[in-house]
């Protein structure tokens, strides 16, 4: 019985973990990432990913970019890390060293 009931309790724990929306850098996030998280719509990734970068979570609020409930729905699964590079400049190629 006390077997049956660990591994019950065990495939619980498990399946609430896959479950769990991933954690997701608020400043490298695809929208379809982002879309993940619960509460978090087409255009509200859309909007996260255009008013990048964040320097904390607190400015999706500030910004007025999320709503309150949506902020307070997803704090949890965000962190931030540092600016990307922006996309113009992702096709700029190196400069060249040396003389």
């Amino acid at each position: 019985m006390r077997s049956a009931l660990r591994a019950v309790g065990l495939a619980a724990l498990v399946a609430g973990c896959a479950l769990a929306p991933p954690q997701l850098d608020l400043n490298g996030a695809s929208a379809t990432q982002l879309r993940q998280l619960p509460g978090i719509g087409q255009d509200d990734a859309e909007r996260i990913v255009a008013g990048r970068p964040y320097a904390s979570k607190d400015d999706l609020l500030r910004r007025h970019v999320v709503s309150p409930e949506q902020y307070h729905s997803v704090a949890g699964n965000l962190y931030v890390g540092p600016p990307g590079m922006p996309d113009y400049l992702r096709s700029v190629p190196p400069a060249a060293e040396g003389p």
